[in-house]
Formats: structure tokens, C-alpha cells, sequence
């Protein structure tokens, strides 16, 4: 009997019949590949939140908008926050009591009301899958998709925050992603001062230049006005204020026609 050995991975026997019997060894490499999310601040998309009263005009207002997928239902992602468990057919969450004092200027000093649901908003965490967070009044008049031509020479992927001319106004606040990030690492650290004493826009205003966030003066983002005829102007995101459906439906006819 002879015995032959082959270099390879194949070993032969001889006999008087001859057989050759190969022997594969076969290596599997497992590889793990890692696929990262797209980023949120790579694409135009929104996150919009209000509060509203849960009775009265700015409920039936809410109401209304829901229905119909407009204002803030019109953006990529959305929440409501009001001082009652169910607003039906709202979603909605409670913040408690909405109640504040008036200011020694005569609006109300109700920055501890929106701090509690920005607390919220950052912990829900919906902003931080979109490239831009709007606080928006529910008696605003807006397009979601306006702000992407007001934003386009900037990226959500830095701190920015947009104020109609040289006021932030509570009717339409505008945030980047980074903005809001920024918000909350450092919001109870470096802004702790005035939130009984001031109104939320003034503080949220003051406190993005604490955290040096960066500001773009838009004098096109938000107009005034309670004239539904004046809705067509094109450049504007917003208008406001509209406090009933009638004038809010009128305003919104003529952005849109």
C-alpha cells in the first residue's frame, strides 16, 4: 500500500482501486458592520411645540388646526402641552398649572410656565431628530416649510437662534438643533436668573446670549397683523395674531392661494 501527501489540503491513498478523498478547511469571518443614522441637522425638517389654554378660543384653535394638519400638526414632529391629562382628540401633555403674574409692563411674566415644558421637550427628545425646533403661539398663522428659505445660509448643526428684527418674539421662536442642545447642558446652570421677573421670550432671548448662540436677525419671519388681506406676502413665515378660527382660516387662505 502506497501513501501519497499532497501539499495542498488534499491527502490521496493508493490501493488497488484508487481513491482520493479531500479534506476542504474552510475559514468564516464574521464581520459586524456598524451603519450610522443619518444626521438630523444634514436635511430641512421641524419640530414644533405650543402651549394652550384648555378652554377657550386658543383650545378651539388647537382643536381645529389638529383636524385640519395645519400649524404645528404640519411639521415632521410635534407636541402640545396644556394643564389637563386629556384635550381630546388632542394629544397633549400636562405641565400643571398655566397660571402667571403680570409684569410691571403689562404682559405676563410666565417664563416658569415655558420652562417646565422645555424641560419636557428635552426630555421627550424629538427635537434632537429634527434640524429645527419652532415654539410657536396657537393664534400664529405659519407655514412649516417657509423657514427652510430663512435658514438656508445657516446649519442647524450649529447654535442659532432667529429674531424677527431686533426682538425675539414669544409668537415664533426659531431654534437649531445645536441651539437647543446647547439649551439643555447648560440652561439650569448659566440661566437661573429673572425667570420670575421676566416674560419667557425675553428670558429664552437672554439666555441664548449666555450660552453664546449664535443670532440671525430676520426681519421677514414673523408679521403683525390682524388683517387676513395682508396674509399674502410671501417672504413671511408667520403672522399673528389670529385668535379666532374665522380669522385664522381667512389668513392661512390667502398665504397658501
Amino acid at each position: 500500500t502506497a501513501t501519497a501527501t499532497a501539499t495542498a489540503t488534499a491527502t490521496a491513498t493508493t490501493t488497488s482501486t484508487t481513491t482520493i478523498t479531500r479534506t476542504t478547511t474552510s475559514t468564516t469571518t464574521s464581520m459586524t458592520t456598524t451603519r450610522s443614522l443619518p444626521s438630523p441637522t444634514k436635511h430641512f425638517s421641524t419640530f414644533c411645540w405650543l402651549i394652550t389654554m384648555s378652554s377657550g378660543g386658543e383650545l378651539a384653535l388647537v382643536i381645529d388646526h389638529f383636524a385640519k394638519h395645519i400649524n404645528i400638526f404640519a411639521c415632521d414632529s410635534w407636541s402640545v402641552f396644556s394643564d389637563k391629562n386629556d384635550l381630546a382628540p388632542v394629544p397633549v401633555t400636562n405641565i400643571g398649572s398655566l397660571d402667571s403674574t403680570m409684569c410691571s409692563w403689562g404682559s405676563w411674566c410666565n417664563t416658569r410656565v415655558f420652562l417646565r415644558a422645555w424641560d419636557i421637550v428635552i426630555k421627550e427628545g424629538k427635537y434632537s431628530r429634527k434640524a429645527w425646533t419652532l415654539k410657536v403661539d396657537a393664534d400664529s398663522v405659519f407655514l412649516p416649510d417657509r423657514l427652510q428659505w430663512h435658514v438656508k445660509d445657516i446649519s442647524a448643526a450649529d447654535p442659532w437662534y432667529l429674531k424677527n428684527g431686533n426682538m425675539l418674539l414669544g409668537a415664533m421662536e426659531v431654534f437649531s438643533n445645536a441651539a437647543v442642545r446647547t439649551l439643555a447642558e447648560k440652561r439650569h446652570v448659566v440661566c437661573i436668573y429673572g425667570i420670575d421677573s421676566s416674560g419667557e421670550d425675553g428670558f429664552i432671548d437672554n439666555c441664548m446670549q449666555k450660552l453664546k448662540v449664535s443670532m440671525k436677525m430676520d426681519w421677514n419671519l414673523l408679521r403683525s397683523t390682524r388683517n387676513p388681506q395682508e396674509c399674502g406676502d410671501g417672504s413671511a413665515v408667520a403672522f399673528h395674531p389670529f385668535k379666532d378660527v374665522g380669522s385664522f382660516i381667512a389668513c392661512q387662505g390667502v398665504m397658501t392661494r
